[in-house]
């Protein structure tokens, strides 16, 4: 086997690993869903009753006299380092998990920035070919009468019906009357 064979080889063996680690994460996923689905009211009212049922019979007092000879103080130390470990251990897997989290709004602003950008642009370009008249789009004509149309809404005080754009800035503070007026309006 010469060199390109193996180096192809362990591509191909990388690329195999990462499906697999992304099967992995979807069946985990999947299986935290159903996890969390399949413990309805009743299921929890049934199981809690059944557990109460079956530890009033195992004699709690005798088992817990027996558990009292293996609950020395290095015994108790232990458990509780243990429980210290497993608490840092969630801990860490939570802050991966926010900065991940923090990472993929960070994209998604980014991603929603780039869109507003070039929807803009689109805007600009057809309500600049709308008003040349010649070489526009049967499209482009149509967005431009769209946004006009809307801005004529707008100017005659009608509600638009995009409410995902923000409310227009003042210049001046509405006086008393027209604030309350504006409130009872709404």
């Amino acid at each position: 086997m010469n060199f390109e064979q193996l180096k192809k080889r362990v591509e191909r063996s990388e690329q195999v690993v990462d499906g697999r680690m992304l099967q992995t994460r979807l069946s985990w996923s999947g299986l935290q869903t159903n996890w969390k689905e399949g413990w309805t009211p009743p299921r929890i009212l049934i199981v809690g009753a059944l557990l109460g049922f079956i530890s009033g019979k195992a004699q709690p007092a005798r088992t817990l006299r027996h558990v009292g000879q293996y609950a020395n103080p290095k015994m108790m130390q232990l458990v509780t380092s243990v429980a210290g470990l497993v608490a840092s251990v969630q801990s860490t897997f939570a802050a991966s998990k926010a900065k991940t989290a923090a990472d993929t709004a960070d994209e998604a602003a980014t991603t929603a920035d780039v869109a507003a950008t070039t929807a803009d642009v689109a805007v600009g370009t057809a309500t600049g070919a709308a008003v040349g008249g010649t070489g526009a789009t049967p499209a482009a004509r149509a967005a431009a009468a769209r946004a006009a149309a809307e801005a004529a809404a707008l100017e005659a005080g009608r509600p638009r019906s995009d409410r995902s754009r923000p409310d227009p800035q003042w210049d001046r503070q509405p006086s008393p009357a027209e604030a309350a007026t504006d409130l009872s309006e709404r």
